[in-house]
């Protein structure tokens, strides 16, 4: 016989605290595609984005209701 754990497991059933901004890469897994599609996404004006820091390579961020608004646009009528 196998005895029980001295503690019982905890599981934290609080949901995940949503995110104020996305990575690319958070977006590319959103859609389902790669970094590239999103980065020509941002440079064509159809996801809006954020560049955080004043180095070369700033980061590159989008707000989640953003991409909502980009998913929606891109709804297709059945």
């Amino acid at each position: 016989m196998i005895p029980a754990p001295a503690t019982p497991l905890s599981r934290d059933t609080t949901p995940p605290t949503p995110r104020l901004l996305l990575t690319v890469r958070d977006v590319a897994e959103q859609l389902g595609t790669g970094k590239d599609f999103v980065y020509a996404r941002i440079a064509d004006g159809s996801i809006p984005a954020i560049h955080i820091g004043s180095n070369l390579r700033p980061k590159t961020r989008v707000l989640p209701e953003d991409l909502s608004t980009y998913i929606r646009s891109r709804r297709v009528a059945a």
